[in-house]
C-alpha cells in the first residue's frame, strides 16, 4: 500500500491481553537506494494505538526508527475519523542534508498517503456489503 516498500515480511507474532505484537522486516528504495530494516509493531486497540520501533535485535539500515498511528472519533463530523501519524527516523552514517530533508518529507508522504485511499474503499465495501440481502452475501 505504500509507495517505495518493495518487500514486508512478518517473520513473528504474538498475542498478550491486551495487545497484539508483530516483527516485520521492510524493504524500501528511493532515488535509487535500498534499505532494508526490522520492526516490532504494538497494537493495542484499547487505545486506539498501534506504535512501532525498530527490532533491535537485528542489523538495520537505519540507526532507529519510532512512531506511532492513532486513531480517534472525529470531533464535529458524526461518523468519520482522525488519524494520527508520527515518526523519527534516525539514518546510519553521513547523508546530505538535502537528501535528508528530501526522503524525510517523501516517506512521510508516501506513509500517509495511502490512509485516505484505503480507508474510502474499506467504507465503500462495508457500506455494499450492509446493501446487500443477507442471502446473496458470501
Amino acid at each position: 500500500m505504500v509507495s517505495g516498500v518493495v518487500r514486508c515480511d512478518t517473520y513473528r507474532t504474538a498475542n498478550y491481553p491486551n495487545k497484539k505484537k508483530n516483527w516485520s522486516f521492510y524493504a524500501v528504495s528511493a532515488m535509487g537506494v535500498r534499505k532494508e530494516y526490522f520492526v516490532e509493531h504494538t497494537y493495542e486497540p484499547y487505545k486506539s494505538c498501534m506504535t512501532f520501533q525498530l527490532d533491535y535485535s537485528r542489523q538495520s539500515d537505519f540507526d532507529d526508527s519510532v512512531g506511532y498511528w492513532y486513531v480517534c472519533d472525529h470531533p464535529t463530523i458524526k461518523g468519520t475519523s482522525r488519524v494520527f501519524y508520527s515518526c523519527r527516523l534516525k539514518l546510519r552514517g553521513w547523508v546530505p542534508g538535502p537528501v535528508k530533508n528530501y526522503l524525510m518529507k517523501t516517506a512521510v508522504k508516501q506513509a500517509t498517503l495511502w490512509v485516505a485511499k484505503e480507508s474510502k474503499a474499506q467504507h465503500a465495501r462495508e457500506s455494499s456489503r450492509r446493501q446487500t440481502p443477507f442471502a446473496l452475501r458470501r
